[in-house]
């Protein structure tokens, strides 16, 4: 199902949490809102839930104006980051008791064996029928999060709505969850919105990821297409792990100038500078774009020396902390690379890679 957003504000007091939103997730889409602390993306999940009411703007889930709908109305479904369940009751239970509360008054009457189908094929899905006559108690952290996620399975809803889902689980239960909720999608194709501030759950599990900063919109696009392209330096240094290289330049006739060093400015950029020369900007460059120069095919290059000072090897690659005069950068090197701190060696920025900020925003 659609969801869209037309000029959505929302305030506390005098404080605004959500500015001016304008945007719209396809039905059957996976889509994440990324962001800090603070920066509104859990108003936002409540927004479309019903939890909170917008102080401006509309709403809609499919052709549908939902803005003063209340969440039972909706059609639905979300899953908290503490999982919500009720510790007196079984598995089965706690998945079945949404189905059951429809008994007293609400849109549809289930009858007990629609139930039992729903309850079963949800835990079939998510691999814990053997956990079915369990309490809460009795569960490890991932099993709990995967009954919350059947709890929201079973009502078959228009959109799964989740907020951190994943934050209480160690890093191996998250990537095995990760797996799991993509594997859901792709079999379920329903709309579903995710609330995160992990940049590696956004860019492993969306379609679409929308970034938001203070209450704002930064940028709104594929996860490959903004790792590559971002907007502005806050998505730049946000989206990316490690994350990008950022560095104080100056835009010059023919070089970009660091100070302790400079860069000669390859002749199919020198038309996009123009504009800007005698400019100061950050330069940016992610770990990747910073190669051994003994691997780089050509020999024109520019060289820049560099004095190792810390490595850290992770086994698929290595993690180089570098310094070129006053400055530091961090490079990710393919593993037979061989640096040992206190080394020199020569390294060569992927030009075609690199990206500038003006006053925060790209333009480059």
């Amino acid at each position: 199902m659609r969801v869209k957003f037309e000029n959505v504000s929302k305030k506390f007091g005098e404080f605004e949490a959500v500015k001016d939103l304008n945007f719209e997730i396809e039905d059957g889409e996976f889509f994440v809102i990324l962001g800090p602390s603070g920066s509104g993306k859990t108003t936002t999940l409540r927004m479309i839930a019903g939890l909170e009411k917008p102080t401006s703007g509309r709403i809609y889930i499919g052709e549908r104006d939902v803005t003063n709908l209340a969440p039972k109305d909706r059609n639905i479904a979300m899953v908290f980051q503490n999982y919500a369940l009720y510790p007196h009751m079984t598995v089965y239970d706690n998945m079945a008791f949404a189905l059951k509360l429809k008994k007293r008054g609400f849109r549809r009457v289930y009858t007990k064996d629609e139930i039992d189908e729903r309850v079963h094929k949800a835990a079939k899905m998510l691999h814990i029928e053997e956990q079915l006559e369990k309490k809460p108690a009795q569960l490890s952290g991932g099993q709990r999060q995967r009954v919350a996620l059947g709890r929201a399975l079973v009502r078959n809803p228009s959109v799964f709505l989740f907020d951190e889902p994943l934050s209480n689980l160690d890093a191996k239960l998250r990537a095995e969850m990760r797996v799991e909720l993509k594997r859901i999608h792709q079999e379920l194709k329903v709309t579903m919105v995710y609330v995160t501030h992990d940049q590696l759950e956004a860019m492993t599990l969306g379609d679409r990821i929308m970034v938001l900063n203070r209450g704002e919109i930064m940028q709104m696009d594929e996860p490959m297409a903004m790792y590559h392209n971002p907007r502005n330096l806050f998505v730049a240094t946000f989206i990316g792990s490690p994350e990008m290289n950022i560095l104080d330049c100056e835009i010059k006739e023919d070089m970009l100038d660091f100070g302790d060093f400079a860069l000669n400015i390859p002749e199919e950029l020198k038309e996009k500078l123009k504009e800007h020369i005698v400019s100061k900007v950050k330069f940016g460059i992610r770990p990747e774009d910073v190669m051994d120069s003994l691997f780089v095919e050509n020999k024109e290059e520019q060289r820049i020396r560099v004095k190792v000072d810390v490595i850290e090897p992770l086994g698929s690659e290595i993690h180089a902390h570098l310094k070129i005069g006053e400055h530091e950068i961090l490079a990710r090197f393919p593993p037979v690379v061989k640096v040992r701190p206190g080394e020199e060696m020569d390294v060569v920025f992927n030009m075609k890679r690199i990206h500038l900020f003006r006053d925060g925003e790209a333009i480059l």
